[in-house]
């Protein structure tokens, strides 16, 4: 064979064999997955699903570290593995369980698991912190609550506030119930916060008021005994109240402060009604009786009424004062029931009442017009009967069962809401909002609501006055929060493994939206935690939410 021919044969084998390329991608240069890990299963044998959290040290083709998997316990278990190409296997130390799979063209990373222990297996997907679409949880806490579900949430930028029911509570980042506050509303559908002030809906029937809170700080004092009153009156520091229901029939005076009571008169009849009080002695009206009784609960005097049905009794300028129904009247009379004046008042269904200087305020009620509705309102006149004032009271509607004025504020008593309520006259406690909602948000200036029911998101001022309404039909929506410059809705239908954070502009257009995965637990209904609410703090968002067999109520934090 000739030189030239084995050089030519030299060359061919040198192009064909000595410049080949590895195109096994499998087999290529190994990926790098140190980092933290977010993941989800999804087992094939069971109807379950759940997170992990892996956080990987490598070694050229050596994986160690921790792998965290909450449903089956595993927390910050030591990790092993091997990393060849874009091939990785992984798992805990003790073989529990076991991962395997490869990196996809997203910089995901997905495959299957086994579980042998359980029998299971199942599929799985991660991606790494940072580079992931969909926002996972970067924290969870653990609160001491245990509530079925919550009527709101809210943050003042240090604690959290959930109201549930009749009860508010003040928890700390660590979940730990700092405080805890009757509210003052007959139904919560609303919770927010600027910073310094919460704000609180109550859409108890024919209500309709959002309410100013200081923190916790008590706007309304809890009924002693079985909270169906008829009268009160304010001596001091002291708020004397009668509870007329049968088997009580019982004059309760507690502490305006703090609402606990010191002292109790029990009433040897039943059917009393109305209560005024002055500095030695209690007057109430038995059947058709006006009764006087000392402190300690003697009966001193009693006085036939001549006129036709008393409906409220005060006492002021030592004289005392009763209102009448049928009359539409005011009698003033002395100690020894001599009338010295009547006042005649241009007021429907009069009842209990009370002074303020020497102005007085009466408690009754409005029909409106074409409604079953009776709204319990305070009107307020001079000794002339002249009406100076008209105030919508709190609470549930037709359930007014006393006024009293003390420390500056109106006193309200409420048999339903089995509440007693101060009122600012200056107007700060509350105001009344245009329509029905279930969630509240506040921008800064205005106040945001929105009615999954029917897809109506309103904003309105902090009088009330609707500023501007939008049709945003979505009736998945458990929680609405302000960022501090875009309002945000949660959106979960409680079914799928992702929810939906939606962006939204000024005009009530989604302008983004980012997918959330539902932090999961051991369930058997295909779904994970219930979520109830979500505020935003720090630059992140805070979702409420629980199991569904008991669990303690979480947060879940997701960092943006």
């Amino acid at each position: 064979m000739s030189s030239k021919l084995l050089l030519y044969f030299a060359i061919v084998s040198f192009i064909l064999f000595g410049c080949k390329k590895e195109t096994n991608d499998n087999n290529s240069t190994t990926i790098d997955f140190s980092g933290t890990w977010i993941g989800t299963w999804t087992s094939t044998s069971y109807n379950l699903s759940g997170t992990f959290v892996v956080n990987i040290s490598q070694q050229q083709g050596t994986l160690s570290g921790t792998i965290s998997i909450p449903s089956i316990g595993m927390q910050n278990a030591e990790l092993k593995g091997t990393v060849k190409g874009i091939n990785i296997s992984f798992g805990d130390i003790e073989n529990t369980i076991s991962f395997s799979g490869v990196l996809n063209k997203d910089s995901s990373s997905s495959g299957n698991y086994t579980y042998p222990g359980q029998s299971d297996k199942g599929t799985w997907k991660a991606n790494k912190s940072g580079i992931n679409s969909i926002l996972y949880p970067s924290d969870t806490i653990t609160t001491e609550l245990n509530s079925i579900f919550l009527n709101g949430v809210a943050s003042d930028g240090t604690n959290f506030y959930t109201v549930y029911g009749k009860k508010m509570y003040k928890l700390n980042t660590n979940g730990k119930i700092l405080d805890s506050l009757v509210t003052p509303v007959g139904y919560p559908c609303g919770l927010t916060s600027n910073g310094t002030t919460l704000y609180l809906a109550d859409d108890a029937w024919g209500t309709k008021m959002i309410y100013r809170l200081n923190g916790l700080e008590t706007i309304a004092l809890k009924s002693p005994g079985s909270g169906n009153f008829d009268g009160m009156d304010i001596i001091g520091q002291d708020l004397w109240i009668m509870d007329n229901f049968y088997g009580y029939n019982t004059i309760y005076k507690l502490s305006l402060q703090t609402g606990i009571v010191s002292d109790s008169i029990p009433l040897s009849t039943d059917f009393n009604n109305f209560l005024a009080v002055d500095e030695e002695s209690l007057w109430y009206k038995s059947f058709g009786k006006i009764i006087k009784m000392d402190l300690q609960g003697n009966i001193l005097r009693e006085f036939e009424y001549p006129w036709s049905a008393p409906s409220g009794l005060a006492f002021s300028q030592n004289s005392l004062w009763i209102a009448d129904i049928l009359d539409k009247k005011i009698y003033k009379t002395d100690t020894g029931f001599n009338l010295l004046a009547t006042i005649n008042i241009n007021i429907d269904n009069p009842s209990d009442l009370t002074f303020q200087g020497s102005d007085i305020w009466i408690l009754g009620y409005e029909n409106p017009s074409g409604t079953l509705l009776k709204i319990d309102k305070a009107y307020k006149i001079n000794t002339s009967g002249s009406l100076l004032n008209t105030i919508e009271l709190p609470g549930n509607i037709n359930e007014g069962a006393g006024l009293a004025f003390g420390n500056n504020l109106l006193w309200f008593a409420n048999s339903k809401a089995k509440l007693i309520y101060k009122i600012d006259l200056s107007g700060n406690t509350c105001f009344s909002y245009p329509n029905t909602f279930q969630f509240l948000a506040y921008d800064g200036t205005n106040f945001w609501s929105f009615d999954k029911q029917n897809g109506n998101l309103s904003k309105f001022s902090q009088t009330g006055e609707l500023l501007n309404s939008f049709s945003l039909v979505d009736q998945s929506v458990t929680g609405m929060t302000w960022d501090g410059n875009y309002l945000w809705l949660l959106s979960d239908n409680s079914i799928e493994s992702i929810m939906k954070l939606k962006k939204l502009d000024a005009s009530g257009n989604i302008i983004k939206t980012i997918e959330v995965y539902r932090p999961a637990v051991v369930v058997y209904h295909s779904y994970g935690i219930l979520t109830y609410g979500i505020v935003f703090n720090n630059n992140a968002f805070w979702i409420f939410g629980k199991g569904p067999f008991g669990d303690p109520m979480k947060i879940y934090k997701y960092s943006i």
